[in-house]
């Protein structure tokens, strides 16, 4: 099953929900033309006079090629809430215990 279509809207949603500027997706492949669509179809977020496209898809080939998503220069991706980390495998982290020596 090709989850791809999904993963955008998927996306879209998130952005809306969460009232952000934009929102990027990093593909290991070429995107399908319905991403390109959906992406396309969440119109664009103006900042300072120039608009970005509020949905974006880059490929890591396009990453490695130096191609960098269309952001605003000179803003910043602040977040003020702060959340405990959480495992992917569903067991708890080990409490950090801060740095330790590389040396005896």
């Amino acid at each position: 099953m090709n989850r791809t279509p999904a993963m955008m809207r998927e996306l879209r949603g998130t952005v809306e929900r969460e009232k952000a500027a934009v929102g990027i997706l990093l593909l290991a492949h070429e995107p399908t033309r319905g991403m390109v669509s959906e992406a396309a179809s969440a119109g664009m977020y103006t900042w300072e006079g120039k608009s970005f496209p509020k949905l974006q898809i880059v490929t890591a080939e396009q990453i490695i090629a130096g191609v960098q998503p269309d952001l605003p220069r000179g803003s910043m991706n602040v977040s003020f809430e702060r959340k405990e980390a959480q495992s992917l495998t569903g067991r708890k982290p080990p409490k950090d215990s801060g740095a330790r020596p590389l040396f005896d």
